[in-house]
């Protein structure tokens, strides 16, 4: 087996298609094909099967999918470490996140406020088990991550096993997320119940229509008739503006308040949306971060977790 065939299973396993994987990695899809039947041939295990949702991981894939994903994201360490120029910077801050919509604003943040010019500043969004990971792998210094207070058993057990460390900022009321082609967008109420959504579409990141969360939406009780599957916050936005879709989201009130404005910040504009909070639900997200454990941080990390934490328990 080879890295090649690595990374060739992980693009398949992310787009859930053969032929997407294939346009992704400007390869034939015959060779990816052959690739992956011959690293199957040699495991003597299927890795995928084929289903009307794609191409998904059988278990034993599921398994050697978990087992691969932290050497190819030390290969892409040690690319970028090989193509950087030989004088680093003298202040490096690297970040997984699970998509902290305001973490661009802490950024630019750090970034007036440092007065160290030779600054280094990676992130990485990227789903929750895989954030506990990278930081588990030294990949990055910290994660920002969210959580359903649903799975704590299992997510502490998790940390524990990893030897990664999770210090919790504060939790909010589950709520439902709609844009301006939603008519509810438009009603008066500031609840939402999951009869409301009826035959909306709903859009969902692609780590959670499988694994141990894909249970999520039963446990909310929100319909699921058209899915709308993505790994892009940048899509789930777009999309929110210009469908009837809906997402579930944390009810931030700092967020909220933003979306309610229209609000306009360094010439970007922040789309029209609603959060509306979400009737009978006893599930709460909650918001923190994560450090490998007996690691200490640095000056420029504490100022990233003191400005993340503001935003998060106003």
């Amino acid at each position: 087996m080879t890295l090649t065939q690595f990374k060739y299973v992980l693009e398949i396993a992310k787009a859930g298609s053969v032929n997407q994987a294939a346009n992704n990695l400007f390869v034939s899809q015959s060779v990816l094909s052959n690739s992956i039947k011959a690293l199957e041939n040699e495991l003597g295990q299927k890795i995928f099967f084929r289903s009307t949702q794609g191409m998904q991981p059988t278990l034993f894939g599921e398994n050697f999918i978990a087992n691969i994903t932290p050497i190819q994201m030390h290969m892409d360490q040690l690319n970028m470490l090989l193509n950087r120029v030989s004088d680093s910077p003298r202040v490096s801050l690297s970040i997984a996140t699970t998509g902290f919509s305001q973490l661009n604003r802490v950024l630019a943040s750090i970034i007036h406020n440092n007065t160290v010019y030779e600054a280094r500043i990676e992130t990485f969004e990227t789903s929750f088990d895989e954030a506990i990971a990278m930081v588990a792998n030294e990949l990055v210094n910290l994660a920002f991550i969210r959580r359903w207070d649903c799975y704590y058993n299992s997510t502490n057990k998790r940390l524990r096993s990893l030897k990664v460390d999770y210090f919790p900022i504060n939790s909010f009321p589950m709520g439902i997320t709609i844009g301006a082609g939603n008519p509810l967008y438009y009603s008066d109420q500031n609840t939402i119940t999951p009869e409301m959504l009826g035959d909306y579409p709903c859009i969902m990141y692609n780590y959670l229509e499988s694994g141990p969360y894909r249970d999520i939406y039963d446990r909310l009780k929100l319909p699921l008739h058209t899915r709308i599957i993505t790994n892009s916050r940048a899509s789930m936005y777009e999309l929110i503006n210009d469908t009837p879709a809906y997402y579930f989201d944390a009810m931030i009130p700092s967020f909220i308040s933003e979306q309610e404005k229209g609000a306009v910040h360094n010439n970007t504009y922040v789309p029209h949306r609603r959060t509306l909070l979400l009737e009978g639900c006893s599930i709460r997200t909650e918001y923190g971060w994560l450090m490998r454990k007996g690691r200490t941080r640095t000056d420029i990390e504490e100022e990233c977790i003191d400005l993340v934490a503001q935003w998060l328990r106003t």
